[in-house]
């Protein structure tokens, strides 16, 4: 076989493999479409808060969203921002707004993880959430639950007893909530359409 046929024999094989490549790019860039980001970590270096229990209840144009979006989703990851003193712990919470006003029901949540001092790890989770779910953290020590925002208007919740899976919160119930205005909580996930 001569040089000039064996470059022929490439040359028709050549746009094989570029349709190949691009069908790889396109099923990459589809299923990256599918997820979606809410919430932010906070900046580090900020103080610590002990068994701290809130839940994102409010968030404005400009900040970061912590309502889960219509439709059914899975939580896969989430990050937290250690704490600038030492080691802590944490875990995520998903809180569900009931059909009663300023009440909420606690309807999801990971295991505690370890969370290194002055860093954000990323932990793989698998949480299936619904539209209106909101965003929560629970501090076991040494991180910072929520943080501040130059912006007016965004409510964190905290939540004035300890919980477990399924119970209401606010309203009509004995476990009262609290609000810190002007503050995101520190908590970020990673989700995708089920």
């Amino acid at each position: 076989m001569s040089q000039t046929s064996g470059l022929r024999a490439r040359a028709r094989h050549f746009p094989l493999v570029v349709l190949a490549l691009a069908a790889e790019c396109v099923i990459s860039l589809a299923s990256s479409a599918n997820a979606l980001t809410l919430g932010a970590v906070a900046p580090p270096g900020l103080g610590s808060c002990v068994n701290c229990q809130v839940f994102q209840r409010r968030s404005v144009a400009g900040q970061p969203l912590y309502k889960v979006p219509p439709g059914l989703w899975t939580i896969t990851s989430w990050s937290t921002q250690g704490g600038g003193t030492a080691e802590g712990t944490a875990k995520l919470r998903v809180y569900r707004p009931t059909e009663t006003a300023n009440q909420y029901k606690l309807v999801k949540q990971s295991g505690f993880q370890v969370i290194p001092k002055n860093k954000h790890p990323t932990f793989t989770v698998s949480l299936n959430v619904q539209g209106g779910d909101l965003l929560g953290l629970l501090t076991g020590s040494n991180l910072p639950s929520a943080f501040n925002t130059a912006t007016d208007g965004p409510k964190v919740a905290i939540v004035g007893c300890d919980t477990t899976v399924g119970q209401l919160v606010g309203a009509g119930t004995s476990c009262p909530l609290d609000v810190l205005l002007n503050r995101l909580v520190n908590v970020k996930v990673t989700l995708i359409k089920r």
